[in-house]
């Protein structure tokens, strides 16, 4: 079942590609689809089937690409997971301690400037090695992997809804001609329109969707590590052999969390 969903999220922004693109065509360059519709090449009902199955699923891995460079570059994009871990590892009563290379604990001050990155690895770490030793957390890590799998399907769906808007402005203005006008022929504002709500529904689902994983990750990944604290006695230790900072910030403070051992 995982690895089907993992297959939908590469096939399905393709396969919305293909439907949004063609959708376009057929407000405003009707021609232009019939003449395509009744080729040689789509005379086969089966081959059309198969040409967009691959063709979707192409699509989708070029998009799912992509996503994932803009979002490892757009640090603002990029989901949130240092608070807890921040708030856990620094100060006296410090129940999760972060050690370096040397195994030597890292120091609070270099905690605290830990980017996104080197947090989204020290909390994957920690949920992949108690999933190895003992599995007692692998429901929050399959709940999770299923909401990502819905967070990272919408953004390759973005990119794949701006890329069809790209390729229906080209083809249209293509087959206008030199001598008319990119809205002549009449639904080009509606398609516009209807483009311009599409992605607006699809970046406030992804806020939403990235808002709610944060959360929920992070209130997760904050009782876990309270929960073995207690159990062990001492602090939970990982070691993260290779990280980034970030330049001081004095907004950037651990006290907007509060953990209390029992």
């Amino acid at each position: 079942m995982r690895e089907f969903k993992r297959f939908l999220r590469y096939t399905l922004p393709g396969l919305v590609f293909l439907v949004e693109l063609t959708i376009a065509l057929i407000f405003t360059d009707i021609d232009l689809v019939k003449s395509v519709a009744g080729s040689d090449a789509m005379n086969s009902a089966f081959a059309i089937v198969l040409a967009v199955f691959f063709g979707s699923g192409v699509l989708g891995y070029i998009f799912s690409t992509v996503y994932w460079s803009l979002y490892w570059c757009i640090p603002s994009v990029i989901i949130n997971y240092g608070k807890p871990l921040k708030a856990l590892a620094c100060g006296d009563s410090r129940m999760l301690g972060v050690c370096g290379e040397s195994g030597q604990l890292i120091n609070d001050d270099v905690i605290r400037r830990f980017d996104k990155r080197t947090a989204w690895a020290i909390v994957n770490q920690y949920y992949n090695s108690s999933m190895r030793s003992d599995g007692k957390r692998s429901h929050i890590v399959t709940y999770l992997d299923g909401l990502l799998d819905i967070l990272h399907g919408l953004g390759a769906t973005i990119v794949g809804t701006a890329l069809s808007g790209g390729t229906w402005a080209l083809i249209h203005h293509s087959h206008l001609g030199c001598n008319r006008t990119f809205f002549e022929i009449g639904d080009g504002h509606l398609v516009l329109v209807g483009y311009t709500a599409l992605a607006f529904f699809l970046v406030t689902n992804y806020g939403f969707t990235r808002r709610n994983i944060r959360v929920i990750l992070n209130s997760a990944f904050a009782t876990d590590i309270l929960d073995e604290y207690n159990n062990r006695g001492s602090a939970v230790k990982i070691c993260q052999t290779e990280y980034s900072v970030k330049e001081k910030d004095p907004a950037d403070v651990t006290g907007s969390l509060s953990v209390h051992s029992h």
